[in-house]
């Protein structure tokens, strides 16, 4: 962050970052529609009623390239701005969907919710608009894209089923999980179940950041055996902290965050109408997101995109300290 003194490395180093992140997505929405069997590059799903598998663009990165997005769309300079704004959200949003990850769309949903809280009233009924238009434009496509059922006598269902199944399969998961069923589908209600009562015994300092937790080998990917295994992975990131660090760990992460949210609002408020103030907003929202997808999958720390949020933690202090004339100098660079 040292190296971004001013507002025209701030916004090349973001536009080659941005151009990258979108790059990526095109990649999984091309290997998406060539369908599983290219080199297995993706992870796939097999739905109940569909004939194979269905390629998932899971990419992280990808909620965090909608937040600043959707919050640079109200503030873009002119309409050629707010064109191509509009024509990069519909792809990042339909990678979002058809990563078929109810995470995802938590954070993204999480992220759209502080956008919103975030705006100017005058600029709030533009958000909502933007992402209401996004939403039937993806309904849309999804209720017309059809994928072989493997029935003749059913006919082929649409990719709008297989999200809706998945919503469903979420649900059935959660009540599984509460009952105590055992199995892949409930691997976190396990590790809840397991890790939970352990962090009781040892509840300030933990057992160490390389403690690990025994659970049955039918709950973990490639484990290779049914049998009782000693694992390491936990999904939840604060339940995983409490583990490895205890409270005192726990409570210092949480401090942090608390530290971080309280000084950047600050900044916020005091950074005039721009797209700075825009980018700001968009990390916040991603953040908070990643907070919420971090109960699943631990993505503020134990995980690379870690390294993306904690950039875009550090580029919001640094837009908000370039302060009015820095953030003038940005809009003329980015309208060029």
């Amino acid at each position: 962050m040292q190296l971004l003194s001013d507002g025209r490395k701030i916004y090349l180093f973001l536009r080659v970052l941005f151009i990258s992140m979108m790059l990526t997505v095109f990649v999984e929405l091309v290997l998406f529609a060539l369908g599983p069997g290219v080199g297995d590059l993706l992870p796939s799903w097999d739905g109940s009623y569909i004939s194979g598998s269905l390629v998932r663009t899971i990419d992280i990165d990808a909620t965090i390239l909608f937040a600043v997005l959707i919050n640079l769309y109200p503030v873009a300079a002119s309409r050629r701005q707010r064109i191509w704004i509009g024509l990069a959200l519909v792809p990042v949003a339909a990678n979002i969907a058809l990563s078929l990850s109810r995470g995802l769309w938590l954070c993204t949903l999480v992220a759209i919710i502080v956008s919103v809280m975030l705006a100017v009233r005058r600029a709030r009924g533009r958000l909502l608009t933007t992402f209401a238009f996004l939403a039937v434009c993806l309904a849309m496509l999804a209720g017309m894209w059809k994928i072989s059922s493997g029935s003749q006598e059913d006919a082929d269902i649409s990719l709008l089923n297989v999200l809706e199944e998945r919503l469903y399969y979420g649900a059935d998961q959660v009540t599984a999980g509460l009952a105590g069923e055992e199995g892949m589908a409930t691997r976190r209600f396990l590790e809840m179940a397991i890790v939970g009562p352990q962090v009781l015994v040892k509840p300030w300092i933990g057992y160490g950041l390389g403690a690990t937790y025994v659970i049955g080998g039918f709950a973990v990917l490639d484990s290779g055996t049914k049998g009782l295994i000693d694992h390491h992975f936990i999904h939840n990131l604060y339940l995983v902290t409490a583990f490895r660090m205890g409270m005192i760990g726990l409570g210092l992460l949480l401090w942090l965050l608390f530290r971080y949210f309280r000084r950047i609002l600050r900044t916020f408020k005091s950074v005039p109408m721009s797209m700075a103030k825009a980018l700001i907003a968009g990390f916040i929202a991603c953040a908070v997101g990643q907070l919420f997808l971090s109960i699943t999958q631990p993505t503020i720390i134990d995980h690379p995109t870690g390294a993306l949020i904690a950039c875009a933690m550090a580029l919001s202090f640094r837009l908000g300290s370039l302060n009015s004339p820095a953030d003038s100098q940005l809009s003329e660079v980015s309208a060029s």
